[in-house]
């Protein structure tokens, strides 16, 4: 995907293990398409909580 990493660079300021958050665009599944999360229609989601416990408390715009 094209910008994917720049578009990690950018968000770096999300990665906070500690207070469990962290960077989704730097994803250890690679780049992940932005519908995955983002949605054009409905209330957008963190993909990563279909997986992940304890789930990531983050807002996605």
């Amino acid at each position: 995907m094209a910008g994917y990493t720049e578009l990690a660079k950018k968000t770096e300021k999300l990665d906070n293990i500690k207070a469990g958050i962290t960077n989704p665009h730097k994803s250890h599944i690679g780049e992940a398409r932005c519908t995955l999360c983002h949605k054009n229609h409905a209330q957008s989601v963190l993909d990563c909580n279909q997986c992940h416990l304890p789930k990531f408390d983050m807002k996605v715009p």
